[in-house]
């Protein structure tokens, strides 16, 4: 009956569409029927949870095929590890002709402090299991992760896919493209406010020169991320897929982009795009400043570190960073990059009816940090700053920007503290809340200040210092050469390091620089165009036609 059940339920439940006929076998608190709306719900487990529940002991007894019959899926949450033999409830499953939807906990997933259960029953790997699921009959539509350490699988039987799974085209069947093919590479899929920004500004600048193909980490995705803009309008890879590069002539090239890129990132993709000759950039990213990686401070050319970051950005042909603070650390490893900026200042505004002006709400955006690094001290801080500004007359809100830093606000116990805004999905729908709220202040998290920037709304940085040691330092995060300072410093957006002093300066806040913002949002403008140049000249390259 735990809330954490209730979590693994709802991202189950977004693998099946309204109005099945659904058994939940293990039904516990029943949490399927609200969250997966069949037209038809069976409960069956050990214990009487209602009048409607059908009991059975799974390890005793083989599931009568009349609580099947007309079934279109049978869903075990949290039961396989309870029985000896899931095997023979598989094949009760695959006679019965239905769907299944449940999930594991395999042993390969298993790390140092999530021992198993000592009441399990079942220890199988996920190759074992997998292997099993073939023998009874199944085929696998669908495979998630829950909390790293469970699968969550959609089954159906071999070569009997049900109409209501819906199966991606594999990129082999996609109709022959008009335009020439850019794959574009990030941290998407993941409901991250500034990253799914970053990619809506991407597509947008390119696809009228390209056919935009979406590279994914699928096993990082938030379920049913494909339902968002602008995954249900391109086309869309799995990032370990490299099979597309050889399959036109059309391909332009590779675009790895936005925000926090660790080094190395898509360099799979980067190395084979190269290897086929087509063109690759990195743009609108940030560098590891020399100032803040303790790695890079003496000699910095000659490190090890240094070596592997050259061999990495050679692998571009064109790469744009988005500070000069950035640009200058990179120079001092040897590496030349153009000064561009965040893909986010081009991000276009909803225009939500439902959303009202309101000159005394304020929005906070807490970014997500684990809770080990997390003090009292800045817990305390936090419920602070929310108390004195409601004492001076403010409605402040949580502004999450990613689910992560949903989660967060729950972890820290203050979800019912403050009215909660959940739109992290929806970029430019947190924008018009930004726009449309009298003050943002976003501890630690990025973009919300870009998203502010074009918007002339009131906008701080807040990194407050009681985070703990052990974090702060290796982000850099009160360092002149952090990225949150560096782009606070450009756009002429005001950055506070303690809740004290914030609130002392708070009249004073005031919307990002204008003329900042505009010498930034041209220096975008000018490495989109030198982007669209490289594919432009790339893509006519491979097709054997002159640029001229």
């Amino acid at each position: 009956m735990s809330r954490r059940w209730a979590k693994r339920a709802e991202l189950a439940a977004s693998m099946l569409p309204h109005g099945l006929s659904i058994a939940d076998i293990g039904c516990g608190a029943m949490d399927l029927e609200r969250l997966a709306k069949p037209r038809e719900y069976r409960p069956i487990d050990r214990w009487r949870w209602d009048e409607r529940t059908r009991l059975i002991d799974l390890e005793a007894e083989r599931l009568p095929a009349e609580w099947l019959a007309g079934c279109d899926v049978a869903c075990l949450l949290g039961v396989f590890e309870y029985i000896a033999n899931p095997g023979r409830i598989l094949e009760a499953l695959a006679d019965a002709g239905c769907a299944v939807l449940f999930t594991y906990h395999p042993t390969d997933l298993t790390v140092a402090d999530d021992t198993r259960s000592p009441i399990w029953k079942s220890n199988f790997s996920t190759s074992y299991l997998e292997a099993m699921l073939g023998k009874a009959g199944f085929q696998i539509a669908k495979k998630l992760s829950y909390e790293t350490t469970q699968h969550v699988y959609l089954c159906h039987l071999t070569g009997r896919p049900p109409t209501w799974i819906v199966r991606p085209k594999p990129y082999d069947s996609v109709a022959p493209r008009e335009k020439p093919t850019l794959v574009l590479a990030g941290f998407y899929g993941r409901g991250n406010c500034g990253d799914e920004a970053l990619l809506q500004c991407a597509c947008e600048a390119m696809q009228d020169d390209f056919d935009i193909l979406i590279s994914v980490d699928e096993h990082g995705a938030y379920p049913g991320y494909w339902d968002w803009y602008p995954y249900n309008k391109f086309d869309r890879t799995h990032q370990t897929n490299l099979g597309f590069f050889r399959r036109t002539e059309k391909y332009a090239g590779l675009l790895v982009g936005g925000g926090g890129l660790p080094y190395g990132f898509a360099a799979n993709q980067a190395v084979h795009a190269r290897s086929y000759q087509a063109a690759t950039a990195l743009a609108g990213v940030d560098f590891v400043s020399t100032n803040m990686d303790p790695r890079m401070r003496a000699a910095p050319q000659q490190t090890a570190h240094a070596r592997a970051l050259r061999q990495y950005a050679d692998l571009f042909d064109f790469r744009a960073l988005r500070t000069l603070d950035a640009v200058h650390s990179a120079k001092e490893l040897g590496l030349d990059y153009f000064h561009g900026a965040d893909w986010a200042l081009r991000l276009p505004m909803d225009r939500d009816p439902s959303i009202e002006q309101d000159d005394r709400r304020v929005l906070i955006v807490l970014r997500e940090w684990s809770l080990r690094s997390v003090s009292q001290e800045y817990v305390e801080e936090i419920l602070l700053l929310i108390s004195t500004l409601e004492e001076r007359g403010w409605r402040p809100h949580f502004l999450p920007f990613a689910p992560e830093d949903e989660r967060f606000i729950e972890q820290l116990g203050m979800q019912d503290r403050l009215p909660v805004v959940r739109t992290w999905w929806n970029a430019r729908r947190a924008k018009q809340w930004i726009a449309s709220s009298g003050l943002t202040l976003s501890v630690t998290r990025l973009h919300p200040l870009i998203f502010a920037a074009p918007t002339g709304a009131r906008i701080a940085s807040l990194v407050p210092r009681r985070i703990q040691p052990s974090n702060a330092p290796i982000l850099g995060l009160e360092s002149d050469g952090s990225k949150l300072a560096n782009v606070c410093r450009e756009l002429g957006i005001r950055q506070f390091y303690s809740t004290e002093e914030m609130l002392a300066g708070l009249d004073s806040i005031g919307p990002a620089d204008p003329e900042k913002v505009a010498l930034s949002t041209a220096r975008l403008d000018a490495m989109i165009e030198r982007l669209r140049r490289l594919f432009r000249e790339s893509a006519a390259s491979r097709a054997g036609v002159s640029t001229d």
